[in-house]
């Protein structure tokens, strides 16, 4: 069936998702206007406004819709597409039709090797809180932040690449889908190394890859917090099994006072000095209520 085109949403983003924690809506975003030729993931912003939908664009939004939707098109038995879904696509490839179809099928080939990434199948790997996932919360140039505290990390979860990987989907699915600051701006990263323990997953790393390559966002950044003696052993490794334009972005930072500069307190959770509370458990109950209220009503067996 092909998905509908919701012209409510396709008209500039529909309503974001509910979150147990919002941050403040973000501020305006800075944008760098000199040219830019390193491709969607580049750290500079080309200036170019990938958002809007203009009478253009909607056409090809009606265009990639309907391509999703016909019989000789990739699918997931995983996952519906629907118009923001379409407009991810699309606004994480610039527009380019042929880019956002290639991204799709990789996509889509994925979910399926991965299965299910709902919240019901991911809950013990975020209940961790090892995964902040906080919508809205952006830096100061507009940006999408995403938390990884490696403290929190149960190894044995981590040691399962199925259940790393759907956690890892089901995080960019989160907080990129229906989210103009993620598409428009990309996505930061903040990894704190702070009392984690000493171990380098290289498997996990480079499951984690292929992920960030099907997936519409571009990854501008990730700062390292609290680094321990043993960070540089930890960048060799990622530097041996990620792409180098990954590990380019890897940037540590000497204290929590330079993460404050770059991000706005109101964004950051309690952990680094600022002023979001974020609970992991009150986080996969509502999306669990909020699952829940999706569903379709049960059909009542008759008598």
């Amino acid at each position: 069936m092909e998905p509908a085109v919701d012209e409510a949403t396709s008209g500039g983003g529909g309503a974001a998702a509910v979150t147990a924690t919002t941050a403040p809506p973000p501020p305006a975003a800075v944008v760098d206007s000199s040219g830019d030729e390193r491709g969607d993931d580049a750290e500079v912003d080309d200036g170019v406004d990938y958002v809007t939908v203009t009478p253009e664009r909607r056409e090809m939004l009606h265009e990639f819709v309907a391509w999703l939707g016909a019989p000789g098109t990739r699918s997931s038995v995983h996952f519906a597409p629907s118009t923001p879904h379409a407009l991810l696509f699309l606004r994480g490839s610039k527009w380019r039709m042929e880019r956002a179809k290639a991204k799709w099928e990789t996509f889509a080939a994925l979910h399926d090797e991965l299965g299910p990434c709902d919240i019901a199948a991911v809950a013990p790997f975020v209940s961790t809180g090892a995964q902040l996932l906080v919508r809205d919360a952006v830096d100061k140039r507009g940006r999408q932040m995403l938390y990884v505290v490696l403290e929190n990390m149960d190894h044995e979860l981590d040691a399962a690449p199925l259940v790393r990987a759907r956690a890892i989907l089901y995080a960019l699915k989160h907080l990129c889908v229906d989210n103009e600051a993620a598409q428009a701006h990309g996505v930061v990263g903040v990894l704190d190394l702070g009392n984690a323990t000493f171990t380098i997953n290289r498997q996990a790393m480079r499951e984690a890859s292929p992920i960030f390559d099907a997936f519409p966002l571009r990854l501008r950044k990730m700062y390292v917090v609290n680094s321990p003696w043993w960070f540089h052993l930890f960048y060799s490794a990622a530097s041996l099994v990620m792409p180098a334009r990954m590990v380019a972005r890897i940037t540590p930072l000497s204290s929590l006072d330079e993460l404050h500069a770059l991000v706005d307190k109101r964004h950051l959770p309690k952990r680094f000095g600022g002023e979001l509370d974020y609970d992991a458990a009150t986080f996969v109950a509502a999306r669990r209520a909020e699952d829940k209220a999706a569903a379709p009503p049960a059909k009542r067996m008759s008598s």
